[in-house]
C-alpha cells in the first residue's frame, strides 16, 4: 500500500520537474532542439497545411479539459481522445487544402461580424459582451490570434459544407409518402382482461409446482455473495479530529491576506460607437446631464442601449486604454472615447465599490478546514506506512489496524449490487460501486491494493469468504414458485377469455356487441399515433400500438401483456390533414435534408482524403504524449 502511495507522489514530483524544465527550455530557446521550431516540428501534414506538435498537444489538452473526465477514466480514455484529436485536425487540414484550391478567403470584417453576432458572446440584453469574449478566450486557453485563425478555418469549412449540402434535395414523393406513414393515426375499441379478474384459481399440486419450478429454474438462482474485512481511510474523518491552534490560523490568515483581498469593482454602462466623432458628439450632448442615470439616458439616445457590466474589476480589461477609462473616471460620469477593434467605447460609472479585505472571522473556518485536510492527508500517508509495516511483519488486517488506532470493519454476505441476503442494501460501504467492483475482482483470501474512492478516500480489503452462485432448491422458494404458477394460470385464463371475445366479435359483429355478450364493456382508444401518442400507457399493454397498426379496418386482434390481455378492433384509419400538418411535413423535410446533406458531406470528405493524403507522424506524437504525462 505504501509503495502505491509513494509511486503516486513520485509521479506528481516528476511531472512538476518536467514542467519546470519545459518552461526553462522555452525561455532559453532550448525547446527548438526537441520541437524543431517555436511551434514544434510537423506532426500532421495535409496538403500545404501543417499542424505542429505543439498544436496537437494543445488541442489534446483543450479536448481533455472539455470532457472533464475523472483522472482514472481520463487515463483509460487517453488513446481515444488522441485519436479523435488527430482525426479532427486531419479533417480541418482537408478543408483548409480545399479552401485554398477554391480560393476561399475570410476577411477581418467577416471575423469581427462573426464574433459580434455569435450567441456565445452576447449578454442578457442580446448585445456583444467583451467580457464574455475574454472569458471564452481564457476558457479555451487560446490567444486572440489563435482563436481568429481557428474561426477563419471554420468559416471556410462552413462555406464548403453549405455548398455541398445545398445540392441534397429531398424528392416530394419521398417526403409525402414518409410523412403520410408517420403522421397516420388510428381509432380503435378495446377491452382489457386483467389477470386480477381471474379469480378462483386453486393452488398448484406437488407435480405442478415441481414442473413450474423446473421450467423457471434460472429465475431461482442465488447470486454470488462475498464477505470481507476492510480498512477505510477518509481524509474528512481524520480532518474532523484534527486540532489547529488559533495562533496558527491567524498566522495563515496573515500570510494569505492577498487571497482574501477583494478588488475594487465598478458597475459600468458601456456604449459602442462606430467612430470617434460620433462618440464625442454624444458626449457633448450629455455634458449637461448630471448623475449616472441622466448621462446614460443622454448617451442611449445617440448610441442605443448600453451593455451593462456589473461588478467589473480592473483584471477584466485586457486593454490598458479600456482599463484606464473604466477605472480612471470619476463616479457617475462618462469616460473619454476609447478606440478598440470593435469600435469606439465610452464607459459611464454607475457605481463603485472600494477594495475590501475579508475579515479573519469570515474565512477562519475555511482556513481551518484546509489545514486540517492537508494534515489529514499527511496522516493518511503515515498511517498507511505503519499499517503496511505491520502487515509485512505478519499481522492481520485487524491487528495492523489496532496498531494505528483504526478499526477494521467487516461486510458480510453482499452481492455485486450491494444487496445482502435479506434483500436490503448494505449501508456504509466506502466508495460504493468502486468498493463492490474491487470486492468481486479480488481473489478468495487475497488482499486488494490501496484503492481510491470517488470522494478522495482510500480503502483496502481482504476477501474472507466467497459463496458461489447456486440453484435454490424448491423448498427455499416454494412460495415464490406457487405465486408465479398462479400468475401464469391467471394469464392463460385471461388469454382464453380474450380469444373467446375476439371470436365473438368477428364476422361483422363488432367488439362492443361481442363484449356485451360476455358482460364486458368496450372502451374507445385514440386517435393513436405510431409513436404511442394518444394511448394510456398504464392502462394498455405495451404491444397495443403495434397490434392496432397491424390490423385492417374492422379487424379484431389480441395484444398480450404481463398483467392481462387486450382485445382490439380497428375502427378508423385517419390520414394526416395536409393543412394542419404542414409544419410537421416541413420539419420532416428538414430532417431528411440534414440526413441527406450529411451523406453528401461524408462522400465529399472521403473524396478529399483521396485528393489530399495526410501524413501523420504518430510515433513522434506518441513520444510527446508520453513525455507530457
Amino acid at each position: 500500500m505504501l509503495q502505491l502511495i509513494r509511486s503516486k507522489v513520485s509521479s506528481i514530483l516528476v511531472k512538476a520537474l518536467f514542467a519546470l524544465l519545459v518552461v526553462s527550455f522555452a525561455i532559453w530557446g532550448i525547446g527548438d532542439i526537441f520541437l524543431g521550431g517555436s511551434g514544434g516540428r510537423a506532426a500532421i501534414t495535409v496538403g500545404e497545411t501543417i499542424f505542429s506538435s505543439t498544436e496537437v498537444l494543445n488541442e489534446y489538452d483543450r479536448t481533455r479539459r472539455a470532457l472533464g473526465a475523472p483522472p482514472q477514466e481520463e487515463e483509460r480514455m487517453r488513446a481515444v481522445i488522441l485519436d479523435g484529436v488527430i482525426e479532427s485536425l486531419v479533417e480541418t487540414g482537408l478543408f483548409e487544402a480545399e479552401g485554398k484550391k477554391l480560393g476561399l478567403l475570410v476577411g477581418e470584417d467577416q471575423l469581427k461580424a462573426w464574433v459580434r453576432e455569435s450567441p456565445m458572446f452576447r449578454d442578457n440584453s442580446d448585445r456583444f459582451s467583451p467580457e464574455l469574449f475574454r472569458q471564452a478566450m481564457f476558457r479555451f486557453g487560446m490567444a486572440e490570434a489563435e482563436f481568429f485563425a481557428a474561426i477563419a478555418r471554420q468559416l471556410k469549412r462552413d462555406q464548403i459544407a453549405a455548398a455541398v449540402r445545398s445540392t441534397a434535395l429531398v424528392p416530394d414523393a419521398l417526403a409525402e409518402t414518409l410523412h403520410a406513414w408517420r403522421a397516420e393515426t388510428r381509432v380503435a375499441d378495446g377491452v382489457f382482461i386483467s389477470v386480477d379478474s381471474m379469480t378462483g384459481i386453486p393452488g398448484p399440486g406437488p407435480a405442478e409446482l415441481q414442473d413450474h419450478y423446473e421450467s423457471e429454474r434460472s429465475a431461482y438462482v442465488a447470486p454470488e455473495y462475498r464477505e470481507a474485512t476492510y480498512l477505510s481511510l477518509a481524509a474528512e474523518e481524520l480532518a474532523s479530529e484534527t486540532l489547529v491552534p488559533e495562533a496558527e490560523l491567524q498566522s495563515e490568515y496573515d500570510q494569505r491576506i492577498d487571497e482574501f483581498t477583494r478588488p475594487a469593482t465598478r458597475d459600468l454602462a458601456q456604449f459602442l460607437f462606430d467612430d470617434e466623432d460620433s462618440a464625442r458628439a454624444a458626449l457633448t450632448t450629455a455634458a449637461a446631464s448630471t448623475g449616472a442615470d441622466s448621462v446614460i439616458a443622454a448617451l442611449t439616445a445617440a448610441a442605443g442601449e448600453p451593455v451593462m457590466l456589473d461588478a467589473a474589476t480592473e483584471a477584466d480589461f485586457i486593454e490598458d486604454a479600456e482599463r484606464a477609462a473604466a477605472f480612471g473616471t470619476a463616479g457617475e460620469t462618462a469616460s473619454a472615447p476609447v478606440g478598440t477593434a470593435f469600435g469606439w467605447k465610452v464607459f459611464v460609472v454607475r457605481s463603485a465599490k472600494p477594495q475590501r479585505i475579508l475579515s479573519f472571522d469570515e474565512v477562519r473556518q475555511g482556513i481551518r478546514d484546509a489545514i486540517a485536510r492537508e494534515r489529514a492527508l499527511d496522516a493518511m500517508f503515515e498511517l498507511a506506512n505503519s499499517f503496511e509495516d505491520a502487515l509485512a511483519g505478519g499481522a492481520t488486517i485487524e491487528e495492523a489496524a489496532r496498531g494505528v488506532d483504526l478499526v477494521a470493519r467487516r461486510v458480510g454476505m453482499v452481492d455485486r449490487t450491494g444487496t445482502g441476503t435479506d434483500g436490503q442494501t448494505v449501508p456504509g460501504l466506502p466508495g460504493g460501486e468502486v468498493f463492490l467492483r474491487t470486492l468481486f475482482e479480488t481473489g478468495d483470501g487475497e488482499q486488494s491494493t490501496l484503492t481510491e474512492t470517488p470522494d478522495g478516500g482510500y480503502f483496502l480489503l481482504r476477501v474472507d469468504r466467497v459463496t458461489a452462485p447456486r440453484q435454490r432448491d424448491l423448498a427455499e422458494v416454494r412460495d415464490l414458485v406457487a405465486q408465479s404458477w398462479r400468475h401464469a394460470r391467471a394469464l392463460e385464463r385471461a388469454d382464453e377469455r380474450a380469444q373467446r371475445l375476439a371470436a365473438a366479435s368477428r364476422g361483422g359483429v363488432g367488439l362492443k356487441a361481442g363484449a356485451r355478450t360476455l358482460g364486458l364493456t368496450a372502451q374507445s382508444i385514440g386517435p393513436v399515433g405510431r409513436n404511442g401518442s394518444g394511448l394510456d400507457q398504464e392502462a394498455w399493454p405495451g404491444s397495443t400500438v403495434d397490434t392496432i397498426f397491424g390490423l385492417g379496418r374492422g379487424e379484431v386482434g389480441t395484444s398480450p401483456g404481463d398483467t392481462g390481455v387486450a382485445v382490439l378492433e380497428l375502427l378508423e384509419i385517419r390520414s394526416p390533414d395536409p393543412d394542419r400538418t404542414r409544419a410537421e411535413r416541413t420539419g420532416l423535410e428538414s430532417q431528411l435534408q440534414i440526413v441527406m446533406g450529411q451523406d453528401y458531406m461524408d462522400a465529399y470528405t472521403r473524396n478529399l482524403r483521396e485528393r489530399y493524403p495526410a501524413t501523420i507522424d504518430r510515433g513522434y506524437i506518441d513520444t510527446l504524449m508520453a513525455a507530457s504525462q
